[in-house]
């Protein structure tokens, strides 16, 4: 439970650790969820302004001897057998996600198993839908028509398949998402197929140019 994060699981688990290897299995469903995204609008200082203070300096000593003493810890780490991992986890029917422009709930579920790699982050394969969505896009609000996330590797990367259109208009227009988390490609989308100065127009504005 956080601010910006909250959630509920149930389901069975089990761990067990044996010959130094310690391995996870079971199956798990979200009761509730709420994901609140940050807002990364919020001003910063620029590169020029640098800030010196006996606080500050104290604080990044302490920071650099806790740095050295976890890279420590995770090379001891690293020599012990990686974990075993193979849990299921269902979105259920109450996953709330908001951020970013987007307002959805998410359904589907994931498989989450250790990677085949030493010290890589645990795979994750499996689809999450959107589920009455709505996005907000150059000052519009959005309908999500498709909202598909797929898992097939790494969890910060899945693939994506999403389209939102302008509710109320002739036009089915709206804003197209493909490509992946890290590299997404947005691009404008209509049906029939129009020029992008159109296909803007009826997303603004809701009418032709």
């Amino acid at each position: 439970v956080r601010a910006d994060r909250q959630v509920s699981v149930s389901g069975s688990v089990q761990a067990q650790l044996q010959q130094g290897q310690i391995s996870l299995r079971g199956k798990l469903t979200t009761d509730r969820a709420t994901i609140i995204l940050p807002d990364e609008s919020a001003p910063t200082r620029g590169s020029d302004v640098v800030v010196r203070s006996k606080a500050k300096d104290l604080a990044d000593q302490a920071k650099a001897q806790a740095a050295a003493k976890a890279s420590q810890v995770a090379a001891q780490a690293e020599t012990a057998k990686p974990p075993a991992i193979a849990i299921t986890l269902n979105l259920g029917r109450d996953f709330a996600l908001s951020g970013h422009g987007i307002t959805t709930r998410l359904t589907g579920a994931a498989e989450i198993r250790s990677s085949a790699v030493p010290g890589a982050p645990p795979r994750v394969t499996g689809e999450v839908r959107t589920d009455e969505g709505r996005y907000r896009a150059w000052g519009q609000m959005l309908n999500v028509e498709t909202g598909l996330i797929r898992f097939n590797g790494p969890y910060n990367n899945p693939s994506l398949d999403i389209l939102a259109l302008r509710p109320n208009v002739r036009v089915r227009a709206g804003v197209q998402v493909t490509g992946t988390a890290q590299a997404p490609r947005v691009t404008l989308y209509s049906d029939p197929e129009l020029p992008d100065a159109e296909k803007l127009s009826w997303v603004v504005l809701g009418r032709d140019a």
